[in-house]
């Protein structure tokens, strides 16, 4: 997926399908960004930038959230999928 923007703390991103074409845009808060602590997910992230993340849920009229943090280890993400 790749980050398309900012809302307040929350980075937004694109998913892509199969296919490689775009599908829909996701929304990771400000607390699923990073187990970093930092200001703002501006320090971690860039628009544009390709990045890893998880589906935690679905809120808002279907909206799709992720964290990104569950990325960071990849161990640990291997562990908790292979658990779960």
């Amino acid at each position: 997926m790749k980050v398309t923007g900012f809302d307040g703390a929350d980075v937004l991103v694109q998913l892509v399908d199969a296919e490689g074409e775009m599908a829909e845009i996701g929304r990771i808060s400000g607390h699923e960004a990073s187990m970093r602590r930092v200001e703002h997910p501006s320090e971690l992230f860039e628009v544009g930038q390709e990045i890893d993340a998880e589906e935690i849920g679905r809120w808002r009229e279907g909206e799709l959230h992720l964290s990104a943090s569950a990325c960071e280890i990849p161990a640990l993400r291997s562990f908790l999928l292979a658990v779960g």
